[in-house]
């Protein structure tokens, strides 16, 4: 898993590095262009972008510096439940995006997590909740989702959809 990651975050940093790349080539072939067509007028161009270009990674770096702050301000453990849709199961009652109450053997508990899911959420709503740990493994951060349940409780579906 370690390697899977250390290749996804290589890749999407080549890929940014490639982008980047291409990007400020462009302006330079443009800037050259320019600057054949208009004279000295081309060269101020081909400053401003290069100017624009590290501004644009500065503020990337800022991105990802604030991004991972406020993920270390949720807190390093977070704990979701995704509850089932199932005719045979009864006495499992969402109360609110962070409650949820079992009800068994007529002894109601309520039970408080960070999000709660109900049994008709998609995919893509545990995706959204799970995506800033993505972006923070792809920053360079360590992070870990697991998943727990008894067998048939739909662990697998939700992690890989």
């Amino acid at each position: 898993a370690r390697a899977l990651v250390e290749a996804m975050r290589g890749d999407a940093a080549a890929d940014f590095d490639a982008t980047c790349a291409k990007v400020l080539a462009h302006v330079r072939g443009t800037a050259a262009l320019l600057e054949a067509r208009n004279g000295s007028n081309a060269a101020g161009l081909a400053a401003r972008a290069a100017d624009a270009f590290a501004r644009f990674q500065k503020e990337a770096a800022e991105r990802r510096r604030l991004h991972n702050l406020v993920q270390d301000l949720r807190g390093s453990v977070r704990v979701v439940c995704r509850t089932r849709p199932s005719p045979d199961v009864e006495g499992v009652k969402v109360l609110s995006d962070s409650e949820l109450m079992v009800d068994s053997s007529g002894l109601p508990q309520t039970f408080s997590f960070d999000q709660v899911f109900k049994p008709e959420a998609r995919q893509e709503e545990v995706y959204a909740a799970c995506q800033p740990l993505v972006v923070s493994v792809l920053d360079g951060y360590h992070a870990c989702i697991f998943a727990y349940g008894q067998t048939g409780s739909g662990k697998t579906h939700t992690m890989q959809g």
